[in-house]
């Protein structure tokens, strides 16, 4: 406004003065717009170099996760097998009771994973194992809390120590060996599923060795009855070692 009236009455020094003015604010005003779009552009430069950081170390991070996950996975794996491979030596040694103890621990660890397959030919094994086994399996089932735990460690490796003195035809040591397992039983929770059977088995081989109870009369058997007695319990001692081996070396 006050241009056009100076314009009016001719002015034109004022005019300049004014246009002059208008112009230098003008030029501050771009020049400070300039370099505030210039820190913008640099703000959103460093943002998106942050971004592109952030992305990177996210992207690294998800690649380091996935490679520890593949090596726990892997160590895990060993692990098992190492655990695997004791069980096996055990079980091999005829400690039938302890070595499915120790594969009943696998398959607790690997229960809620996707070894499935693992879990199944396991429990094929302990089938095939418990089978074989000239004596009962107690160690596959699961404790109460109120078991006694030492007495029924003491139960199953006496019943180990009689299946290795059945494989070496050591029926006397056997049945001493089974006699010991039925006390330590007795005194344990679990014991009454199993003591029938631990009977069961001392008077077979009771019956076998011809051994008498103190009320009954020891009549003498044929020696070779006896040998035939002794030569039929063999035979079931190598086929049951045969289904071992061959369940062990899959």
């Amino acid at each position: 406004m006050a241009r056009d009236l100076f314009k009016k009455i001719d002015w034109q020094i004022e005019v300049s003065r004014i246009n002059n003015d208008l112009l230098i604010k003008l030029n501050k005003e771009k020049k400070q717009t300039e370099r505030l779009e210039a820190l913008k552009q640099k703000k959103v430069q460093k943002e998106n170099e942050l971004k592109l950081i952030l992305k990177e170390a996210d992207e690294k991070r998800n690649e380091l996760d996935q490679i520890r996950k593949v090596e726990k996975k892997k160590q895990r794996v060993r692990l098992i097998q190492k655990e695997r491979d004791e069980a096996h030596k055990v079980i091999k040694n005829l400690q039938y009771n302890e070595g499915i103890l120790a594969l009943t621990k696998i398959i607790k660890k690997i229960k809620n994973t996707t070894q499935d397959k693992l879990i199944k030919e396991i429990l094929n094994q302990i089938e095939v194992i418990e089978n074989a086994s000239q004596v009962p399996i107690i160690t596959k089932h699961d404790l109460d809390d109120k078991e006694d735990f030492e007495k029924f460690r003491l139960a199953y490796q006496a019943l180990d120590k009689a299946q290795i003195s059945l494989s070496n035809n050591l029926f006397m040591k056997a049945i001493t060996e089974l006699n010991e397992a039925l006390f330590n039983l007795k005194a344990t929770t679990i014991g009454f599923k199993f003591i029938p059977a631990i009977e069961d088995k001392l008077n077979t081989y009771k019956k076998e060795l011809d051994i008498k109870t103190p009320s009954e009369p020891k009549t003498k058997t044929p020696k070779v009855e006896t040998d035939d007695v002794r030569a039929k319990i063999a035979a079931r001692r190598e086929e049951r070692r045969r289904k071992i081996k061959e369940i062990m070396d899959r």
